[in-house]
């Protein structure tokens, strides 16, 4: 009798450390993944806000950076339609009709994203990534000159950049690329 309460014991003891350290490298990967962003709390907010990053492997996590950088763009995508309907200013209607293309280039390369992950074609997980990441980068570069962009769709623009950089840590992570 005693041999088996040990053995029920010893092996509760192992799953209990096998769950827990399955549980710290997950966070830790995030941890990791993070560390190498330009900006780690934004990482952070698109990783850890999704509760599969918790047991999430390295593929997992890149699903939900695709998934977090697809909704960011759609978020900025109906601030940008909202500001050009409230524009008056030519110039200001011209550049956010430009943004809106942009961050519909932006959704549409994220769309295509998942898919190269599945068939861990990561060289064009990393276009994509780069191309939906340059499409705000264009958006701004737009309002270089007065009339200014909005600060509401400066700050969602960053997001997305920021969304989109864990994107490609990840995929290098997946491919053994180095980043610099």
């Amino acid at each position: 009798m005693a041999y088996i309460h040990n053995l029920v014991a010893s092996t509760l003891v192992i799953i209990f450390v096998a769950f827990a350290c399955t549980n710290v490298t997950a966070a830790n990967l995030s941890g990791a993944i993070c560390a190498r962003a330009p900006h780690p709390p934004k990482c952070m907010e698109a990783l850890r806000s999704d509760p599969r990053s918790k047991t999430a492997s390295l593929v997992g996590l890149a699903v939900i950076a695709i998934e977090a950088s697809t909704k960011q763009a759609k978020v900025t995508r109906g601030l940008v339609q909202t500001l050009l309907r409230s524009a008056k200013n030519p110039r200001l209607r011209s550049r956010y009709s430009s943004c809106l293309e942009n961050y519909e280039d932006s959704i549409d390369a994220l769309g295509r994203c998942l898919e190269f992950l599945k068939n861990k074609e990561y060289a064009s997980l990393d276009s994509y990534a780069s191309a939906a990441l340059d499409s705000p980068v264009t958006c701004d570069d737009d309002f270089e000159e007065p009339p200014v962009e909005s600060g509401k769709l400066k700050a969602a623009s960053a997001k997305l950049q920021d969304f989109c950089d864990v994107i490609l840590i990840v995929s290098s992570k997946l491919s053994g690329r180095k980043v610099e």
